[in-house]
This record gives C-alpha cells, structure tokens and sequence, in this order.
C-alpha cells in the first residue's frame, strides 16, 4: 500500500486548524497574494495549489468611482484537475480563514479519493 503522503510535495498537506500565511506578490501585476507552507505566492506551481490574491473592484455598481480592494481564496488539485475559487472577500482575514476551510475541504476529498482507491486495488488484488 501506498502512503498518502508519498504523493503529494508538501507531506504535511492534510486537514489544520491554523496556518502561518505567507505575503508575497503577483509576477505579473505585483499585486499582493498570500499562501502557506513554503509555497510560492507568486507561481503557485505545487500539487494543491492555496492562494488568496487582490482584485481592485467596485463595491457598489452605482458607484463607479468607489474601487475597494477584494480578496479571493483559489484553491486547486492539480493531480486531479479540480479548483474552486470563493470570494469576494472585503478582508484578508475573512478570506484567509474560508481558503483554509475550502482547502480542508480538499484535503477530506483526497484522503477520501486515496481510501477508495486502495480498497478497489486490494479487492482486484485478490480476485
């Protein structure tokens, strides 16, 4: 049996209750993004992807000249070639906290997805 961990390039990629984020920024546009665990914010090229970036926008349709920062969490599975993007956010911390949630939610569907697979390996291992 394969260790779930063997897969993945950060081991410790599984459920947490708190993260230490990391602030850096957009290649393209410099604008700020943060992610965590020694992943970069800038490329973000890892198996799970967890980052949260800035888009200047309108708060109020009515209003073309208020402009506000807006944060979004983006998450990805790139093994399996899922993502979900939530947000808009009107504070870092708010967006931190439901990305750390939607990456939970990730890691509950690998663990899930690796379990279903072992089973189905065994149980045509012993046919």
């Amino acid at each position: 049996m394969s260790d779930k961990n063997s897969l993945l390039e950060f081991p410790t990629d599984e459920t947490k209750e708190k993260v230490q984020w990391t602030k850096g920024h957009d290649f393209m546009d410099g604008t700020p993004r943060y992610t965590f665990e020694g992943r970069d914010p800038a490329t973000t090229y890892e198996r799970f992807q967890v980052v949260i970036y800035t888009e200047w926008e309108h708060r109020y349709a009515h209003d073309p000249g208020n402009r506000c920062k807006h944060y979004y969490g983006y998450v990805r599975d790139n093994e399996q070639e899922w993502s979900e993007t939530i947000g808009p956010f009107f504070s870092v911390r708010e967006a931190k906290k439901e990305t750390l949630a939607l990456f939970n939610s990730f890691m509950e569907r690998f663990v899930a997805m690796e379990s279903a697979t072992q089973k189905h390996n065994m149980k045509m291992g012993g046919i």
